[in-house]
């Protein structure tokens, strides 16, 4: 799989009353394989995809209700099966009612274009919730709408105490598989660093992984929860996590069950030692002729060191067993590889 894609933006900050972000993006995703219908191929899933974003949310003039508008569209070709759409239109406003507690609204349009067995979903789409922030360490968010799938449900709920931060999150939405592509090679390229949530700092572990390829459009619902335990010069991350894919045109469904454990270890200010163990199970539940159950586990050692405030060098080993019911999908992937990450 080969993948590159870049993604210049521009902000503008307007006085107090707003701020403005305007992103043009394009990706390409690239397969090598056989024409397996159980994990696609080259010639079916390759594509391109470009990205037009616009937003603008409010400025500290509007702190007792933020509000923002969105406009996002996503157009993906694939090279030989048919392109996907994903376009909507969304205003978002929070009504501070107390410190403690906040009512959240989201109104706008969706207009989308995939292969689908049913209506792939034009209309009106909305989300109503509540935060709930009864200290600074505990906060629930949780909201009702709906999409082009039929009902949608949010939850997230995180509490942080002296040396531990927990989340559990639940969420429903639509992807493809090269969305999760992209996501996992981006992961991978940020080598032995964690990738974390900005704001609750619990790791933000990839999904389940891709057991197979595919141009369709797919519903995720995803339940995980998570904890970050520091202890000294020891961080410990814990993710388990249940997930659920409904794709939109063959109705075939994949169910995956998991857990990921990450040992961060500070050896010295600049140098860290990074230690991960993942495992994940994969049922593929429909009536094709591709049902297969696949067990995932993985190994990761990664050495990394800041040589400067925005240079991080990185050498790891990363190691992958799959063991299938399908034969030919059992394999063994030892991988070594080193660099340096550049963030400005």
């Amino acid at each position: 799989m080969t993948t590159y894609g870049l993604s210049p933006y521009l902000v503008h900050r307007l006085g107090d009353w707003a701020d403005a972000e305007l992103r043009f993006g394009y990706d390409d995703v690239s397969n090598s394989g056989g024409d397996d219908p159980a994990n696609g191929s080259a010639s079916s899933t390759d594509s391109t995809s470009q990205r037009y974003y616009a937003k603008i949310e409010s400025g500290s003039r509007f702190n007792e209700l933020p509000w923002s508008a969105t406009f996002d569209r996503r157009d993906i070709d694939y090279v030989r099966a048919d392109s996907t759409t994903f376009q909507e239109l969304l205003g978002s406003v929070t009504f501070i009612y107390s410190p403690e507690i906040s009512l959240l609204g989201d109104l706008g349009y969706e207009d989308n274009d995939f292969s689908s067995a049913g209506d792939p979903g034009s209309g009106i789409i909305w989300d109503a919730g509540v935060r709930w922030t009864p200290s600074g360490r505990t906060t629930l968010e949780a909201t009702y709408g709906r999409r082009f799938f039929g009902d949608r449900y949010f939850i997230d709920l995180s509490h942080e105490s002296r040396r531990t931060r927990w989340r559990i999150t639940y969420d429903e939405a639509a992807y493809t598989a090269r969305q999760v592509q992209i996501d996992e090679a981006v992961a991978a390229r940020g080598g032995a660093i964690p990738n974390v949530d900005p704001v609750t700092g619990l790791p933000t572990v990839s999904g389940a992984g891709i057991p197979r390829l595919s141009d369709e459009v797919f519903v995720q619902r995803r339940l995980s929860g998570g904890v970050v335990l520091e202890a000294g010069r020891n961080d410990f991350d814990i993710l388990v996590f249940q997930e659920q894919r409904d794709f939109q045109k063959t109705g075939a469904r994949d169910d995956f069950w998991g857990a990921n454990i990450l040992w961060t270890r500070n050896i010295s200010p600049l140098t860290y030692l990074d230690m991960s163990v993942g495992w994940t199970s994969v049922n593929t539940n429909n009536d094709l002729a591709d049902e297969r159950q696949d067990d995932l586990l993985g190994l990761h050692v990664g050495l990394r060191r800041e040589l400067g405030r925005h240079l991080t060098s990185i050498i790891e080993y990363r190691r992958v067993e799959r063991s299938s019911t399908d034969p030919t999908a059992d394999l063994v992937e030892n991988r070594i590889s080193a660099g340096v990450r550049l963030v400005f």
